[in-house]
């Protein structure tokens, strides 16, 4: 590359920055990366001859100390990138020659004490991300700031008081991170009313804030919201006690997130004119309703889609009917799930991506109908009825021709019956998740179910970067999206559920036979559980073949035979139960084995080995005869008591008969035949190793 084309940004990857900035001391950089290079140490004053330089990248090392006061000679630095260093202070002072600095990165380092007012005075800064350090002291008032500041990030910090009003004083502000903080006091809405370019406001996570809705009622403000930018409003755990209704003046408003805070009464019906709304998180209050809108229908006609999640409120009656409205127009995931919902589910519900309804009083059967577009089917916890039979055209169909759902979970209801096989050999081709546990199913595992489960037989990388499910509930994922598992025979929340986690869960019902060794075929598997039902046969060595398996439990069956040792294979594997069965034989070791203990084992009396304290003994390479080492100690003494007790009775039958003439015979020749006793019970225990047979 010529000199006069160079980029001028130091990335430098793979290489000693010292070393570099010696071999370029002409002032030009080529474009390389530094980033994540296990650099560590403090920021090398050599780097600073570089007078040309325009971006900088030291991100992901392990660089401590301050920012030094020798970065002011870098007079054309534009972008400055710290962040996920081990830095503990910023000398305001460095920074005063940076004029053309726009970019400024110090997230995730160790930033503490107060903010440095002078960042906010660079006329050409627009964006400052100070986030995920461990700041503290109270921001510095700033009357008539000149910043041009377009992002703010202060998030996940330790700042505490009040928030402070000068922001009102940046004009340009258009995303503003204020979450996870320790705010207090209140904080009102309308201080962010007059940034006329605002789009993105999160104050989320700051426990002891209260924020007031109230605003000026005149028609100045009323324009102002109708045409404001703003997309994206998170209250989160703010304490907010009544919902604020001028939200609904915001017309082009995206996403809104209210939830842990404690909202009462109803939700309310303007919420469906905001034309552009997309996602609406309310999980976590005290909502116990809908109003219904007069007119939905012209409000969502210009909707591609929309999202509600409305989990953990008090929320009675059936779902609202109005809701149907949305489905045809893209609706995506629907999240009622931990309320008091009841009466039958309405069929357009299924027309959505995701539906979780979890833990209500739902009733009524599963309904016949096929809905392509389904991706998630969570019912856990209802009163839902029904068989599923046949996967294949009579009943019901659309379970298995579904070609594009992840997830299915219809744990804890009363569904009974057995999983025919079906003709119908792809079934489920998209399923990652399947739970149908505790429920009433009977009737042996049909491995056609198993052959079709496509997306879990090989590892597919863009699947296992797709979707996050429960983390913020709004913008990565949609809702707090989490899944109960049981794991030796307890039930956990797993939160943050990737879509990729791929397990099976069949436990907790009456399902008979043997396991289909076509499990074998998932090769991607995270977590089989089997348990609690009436399955018999061999473990199937196919399971080694499940090398991502983390869990596996198959106890409280009828399982007979020995544990293959191929299950060694599964390095992953961090759960494993095989209790309560018919097993027998030598429990495998190394690898994993070796990290499980007797819980794993137990109820199964024929199986030894060190897990289980008891050894094994295989004189004929074939049936191993098993020990307890427990009862070693307890044998040795039983047969050590009865060579006391007949000592004992020997010496005194001896004493006695001694002055008889006439029982002399007789005593000489109970003596031969009890010596003659002793000896070979003495010869065949100690042939025996100190065990008895």
């Amino acid at each position: 590359m010529e000199p006069t084309k160079v980029s001028c940004i130091l990335q430098l990857k793979w290489n000693l920055l010292e070393e570099f900035v010696k071999q370029h001391s002409t002032g030009y950089a080529p474009s390389r990366s530094i980033r994540n290079s296990s650099l560590y140490g403090t920021v090398p004053t050599c780097l600073f001859s570089l007078s040309s330089l325009q971006k900088v990248d030291l991100s992901e090392n392990s660089l401590s100390g301050t920012i030094s006061m020798y970065l002011s000679s870098l007079s054309s630095l534009q972008e400055l990138d710290l962040s996920k260093n081990s830095l503990n202070g910023i000398d305001p002072t460095c920074l005063f020659s940076a004029s053309s600095l726009e970019w400024l990165d110090l997230s995730y380092n160790c930033l503490s004490g107060s903010i440095p007012s002078s960042l906010f005075t660079f006329p050409s800064l627009r964006s400052l991300n100070l986030g995920y350090n461990r700041l503290n002291e109270l921001l510095p008032e700033l009357y008539n700031p000149i910043s041009n500041l377009e992002e703010l990030y202060l998030n996940d910090n330790l700042l505490s008081g009040d928030v402070p009003s000068f922001m009102k004083n940046l004009p340009s502000l258009q995303l503003v991170f204020l979450s996870s903080n320790d705010f207090t006091g209140m904080i009102n809405v309308s201080l962010f009313l007059s940034l006329k370019g605002l789009v993105h406001l999160d104050v989320s996570s700051n426990k002891r804030l209260k924020a007031e809705f109230s605003h000026p009622n005149n028609h100045t403000h009323d324009t102002f919201m109708n045409l404001s930018p703003l997309h994206f409003l998170n209250f989160s755990s703010c304490n907010i006690q009544s919902f604020p209704r001028f939200i609904c003046r915001f017309q082009r408003l995206q996403q809104l997130d209210l939830s842990y805070n404690n909202i009462e009464g109803k939700i309310p019906s303007c919420l469906w004119s905001i034309s552009d709304l997309q996602n609406l998180v309310l999980d976590q209050n005290k909502l116990d309703g809908f109003q219904k809108p007069a007119n939905i229908t012209g409000s969502i006609d210009s909707r591609s889609g929309f999202s509600l999640t409305a989990s953990s409120n008090q929320i009675k009656g059936p779902i609202p009917a109005f809701l149907c409205n949305f489905t045809g127009l893209g609706f995506a995931y629907l999240d009622m799930s931990n309320n008091s919902l009841t009466g039958a589910i309405p069929n357009c519900i299924y027309k959505m991506k995701g539906v979780k309804l979890r833990w209500n009083h739902l009733q009524g059967q599963l309904p016949s109908e096929i809905f392509e577009n389904l991706e998630l089917l969570d019912l856990n916890g209802n009163f839902l009825t029904g068989k599923i039979r046949n996967l294949d055209d009579t009943f019901p169909a659309w379970l298995g021709q579904l070609d594009q759902l992840d997830v299915l979970v219809l744990r804890s209801n009363h569904l009974h019956g057995p999983i025919w096989a079906s003709s119908f050999p792809q079934a489920f081709p998209a399923l990652k998740i399947l739970d149908i546990s505790d429920n009433q199913f009977s009737g042996t595992l049909p491995h056609e179910l198993f052959q079709g489960l496509k997306a879990i037989m090989s590892k597919n990388s863009e699947a296992e970067d797709s979707l996050i499910i429960g983390d913020s509930g709004i913008g990565e994922s949609v809702g707090s999206w989490d899944m109960e598992e049981t794991i030796k025979g307890k039930v956990h929340l797993i939160k943050e559920i990737r879509w990729a986690m791929n397990f099976i869960d069949l436990s907790n019902n009456m399902f008979i036979g043997k396991i289909p060794k076509e499990l074998g075929m998932l090769k991607n598997l995270r977590g089989l559980n089997v348990s609690n039902n009436h399955l018999d046969g061999p473990i199937p060595k196919s399971l080694g073949n499940l090398l991502q398996m983390e869990q596996l439990d198959l106890s409280q069956n009828h399982l007979s035979g020995v544990i293959p040792v191929e299950l060694v294979s599964l390095t992953f594997l961090s759960v494993l139960n095989l209790s309560y069965n018919d097993l027998e034989g030598i429990i495998p070791e190394g690898n994993q084995f070796n990290t499980f203990d007797s819980s794993s084992f137990e109820g199964n009396p024929k199986l030894c080995g060190k897990q289980v304290h008891r050894t094994c003994f295989d004189g004929e390479g074939q049936n191993a005869d098993i020990v307890d080492e427990g009862n070693q100690g307890e044998d040795g003494w039983k047969y050590g008591s009865v060579g006391i007790g007949f000592g004992v009775g020997l010496m005194t039958m001896t004493l006695s008969l001694l002055f008889a003439n006439n029982a002399a015979d007789w005593y000489w020749d109970r003596t031969d035949g009890m010596v003659d006793f002793i000896l070979l019970q003495i010869y065949a225990f100690v042939n025996s190793g100190g065990h008895r047979k």
